[in-house]
């Protein structure tokens, strides 16, 4: 199996977890990451020397080392990058949260079954106890 490439989006705190992780993954290899705040760009690449810098998502959709896009830019940015980068091809890690209205989150997954690549959500704090709580209130019909 050759190596995935993935272009990471948005390098702030969380983007610059993703990209300390999957340097550290067998077969996965930072190619390409995002951010309009050019300093915060170029540091990131300074911590995956083997990426390119780009200011926007089209530079890292055009970029055909990317496999999989990960966005870790602001939450109300998360529908239209994921259905762009869907339209390209790409597969999508998406941090939570999904998106900012329950329709943006039903476009996102029509995108990505549309054009037959994965879609995943980092949604990593459901199975903490506030969470789980809620469920089972909302599961018992208490609310």
């Amino acid at each position: 199996m050759s190596e995935i490439g993935y272009g990471v989006v948005g390098c702030g705190r969380i983007g610059t977890r993703h990209v300390q992780v999957i340097r550290q993954m067998p077969g996965a290899r930072v190619v390409a990451v995002s951010d309009p705040d050019t300093i915060r760009c170029e540091d990131m690449c300074r911590q995956a020397p083997e990426a390119q810098g780009y200011a926007q998502l089209a530079e890292v959709l055009a970029d055909p080392r990317v496999d999989v896009v990960v966005i870790c830019s602001p939450t109300h940015l998360h529908a239209r990058m994921t259905e762009e980068a869907c339209r390209a091809g790409r597969h999508v890690y998406c941090e939570k949260a999904m998106a900012a209205t329950p329709n943006e989150c039903r476009a996102m997954i029509m995108a990505a079954d549309k054009a037959d690549v994965k879609l995943t959500i980092g949604q990593c704090t459901r199975f903490q106890p506030a969470p789980m709580m809620a469920r089972r209130l909302v599961e018992s019909g208490a609310i």
